[in-house]
Order: structure tokens, then C-alpha cells, then sequence
């Protein structure tokens, strides 16, 4: 217990600066590295893939606010992955609803009779 107490010592809010002496250095320095241009550039093409999303996602859903949020976030997540995605959906058409009731009954190849009229 002898030092317990003193200032500089133990895991206290003085020895925060020493996390880099244990090996992140390098990371730290490898992002500092990193040209200011490619920056700009994934920033560029991450805000034009979060609006060509966002674009496809209203109208392939028809106007529905949160698959807007929801596409335009992944866009600017994963620009080039999202914009590939859109594409091969059709980029901007509706979704086709395939849930449909059949106007024939499936048993039958009679047509419904109608009750009420």
C-alpha cells in the first residue's frame, strides 16, 4: 500500500496521457497520415450516395418517411454497396406488391359468386 496515494500513480485522471506509450501510437499516426483529400473525397461521395439513396428509397416505397432515414443512412454509410443495391432493385420504381388477392379462388377455376350487390 506504500504509495497509494500519491499523485502520478494507479489507474487515476493524471496517467490518461500514457495510453499512447502502450502501442496506439501507430494508429493515431496512420490517420493523421492520411491525405486530406481522401477525406474530402469518401466525404464527397458518402454525401451524394446518402442522396441518390435517399432518392430511391422514397420512391421505391412510395413516399414512406422512415425507408427514407433507413436507405439514405446506409448511403452515406456504405456509398458504393447501397448505390450497387439500388441499381439492381430499378433504381426509383415501385416495389411490386405481390400480396394481392386473387380474383379467382384457388380450388376452383370458377369465378366467385357475388353476395351483396
Amino acid at each position: 500500500m506504500n504509495g497509494y496515494y500519491k499523485p502520478g500513480v494507479g489507474l487515476g485522471l493524471n496517467n490518461l496521457g500514457q495510453v499512447a506509450a502502450l502501442g496506439t501510437e501507430t494508429t493515431m499516426t496512420t490517420i493523421a497520415a492520411t491525405p486530406a483529400w481522401v477525406w474530402w473525397t469518401w466525404r464527397a461521395v458518402s454525401m451524394a450516395g446518402a442522396g441518390v439513396s435517399a432518392y430511391h428509397g422514397y420512391k421505391r416505397n412510395r413516399g414512406a418517411i422512415g425507408w427514407t432515414i433507413g436507405w439514405a443512412f446506409l448511403g452515406g454509410l456504405a456509398p458504393p454497396i447501397t448505390v450497387a443495391v439500388a441499381f439492381a432493385q430499378g433504381f426509383a420504381k415501385p416495389k411490386v406488391n405481390r400480396n394481392r388477392r386473387r380474383r379467382t379462388s384457388r380450388r376452383t377455376s370458377r369465378p366467385r359468386r357475388r353476395t351483396s350487390r
